[in-house]
């Protein structure tokens, strides 16, 4: 898929804003996201970053029907290297996706993320494909190394 292709079609799914005009309660959603990170950030640093991002594209093993739990990995340079849940989006910059206020995915996180080094909750909400529902992803992200970003997500229908 080239790359024009490639941003049309996450811009189609993801069109991130940051939540939090909404009230709706994701904290089950929130602490499902927080422990997949938990359980892939041994991994990465047990594999190593190649093995690692290896094993996070191998198709189906680290997703999750419930709450369509997934794992991203990123680089420093916002490429997206691994993704489970949606692989057809690797390679593509998350800087060149912005919500829907003009706001590029990338930044956002990476703000998130320098806020909290150890940690940090993301929020965004995206067009769900295939429908005229809004889709809402919580993210637990972090810093894994010196170059790559790690994150557990979550996607659900709005509430």
């Amino acid at each position: 898929m080239n790359t024009s292709l490639k941003i049309i079609y996450a811009a189609a799914i993801l069109l991130p804003v940051a939540a939090g005009a909404h009230a709706a309660d994701y904290s089950a959603e929130a602490a499902a996201t927080k422990a997949y990170y938990e359980k892939a950030a041994p991994v990465f640093k047990q594999l190593g970053p190649e093995a690692a991002i290896k094993e996070f594209n191998t198709p189906k093993k680290w997703y999750e029907d419930k709450y369509g739990l997934h794992v991203t990995v990123t680089l420093k340079d916002s490429t997206l290297v691994a993704d489970s849940g949606f692989p057809e989006l690797v390679g593509m910059k998350w800087n060149e996706v912005s919500d829907l206020d003009g706001n590029a995915l990338g930044p956002f996180v990476a703000k998130a993320v320098e806020k909290s080094p150890n940690g940090a909750v993301v929020q965004l909400r995206f067009a769900v494909p295939n429908s005229s529902h809004a889709g809402h992803a919580e993210g637990y992200c972090a810093q894994i190394d010196a170059e790559h970003l790690l994150c557990g997500w979550t996607e659900v229908e709005e509430r």
